[in-house]
């Protein structure tokens, strides 16, 4: 089973946002020859060129498009599973309940009991 790189996804994500390996580059703190190997690794793993140029500035492709709108998906979602972590660990979250006189307290703690 062959498995997905997704160094080489972030490195296109970079390059597609901003539209320059340079400006990726300098975002990443790579070089701009370490980001044109990985993107042309990950072309090459996908069968699909994902930019073209036009003139300075890349411009994707319509298989770039596709890339783009996963690595949007999957860095977001990465993004969400780091906030959900750092929320929640180790740490227990508080349930108030309130309940009406009308109520039995020993009926509403018996629907309540984990």
């Amino acid at each position: 089973m062959e498995f997905f790189n997704y160094h080489h996804l972030r490195y296109f994500w970079a390059v597609a946002r901003i539209g320059s390996v340079r400006g990726a580059a300098e975002e990443l703190g790579v070089s701009q020859p370490s980001i044109s190997a990985q993107i042309r690794l990950l072309e090459e793993s996908l069968g699909e060129e994902l930019f073209r140029r036009s003139g300075r500035r890349l411009v994707l492709t319509e298989a770039g498009e596709i890339a783009m709108t996963y690595a949007d998906e999957i860095f977001s979602a990465g993004r969400e599973l780091m906030n959900a972590i750092s929320r929640g660990a180790g740490r227990s979250l508080k349930f108030n309940v309130g309940m009406t006189d009308s109520l039995s307290k020993l009926i509403g703690f018996e629907i309540l009991k984990p």
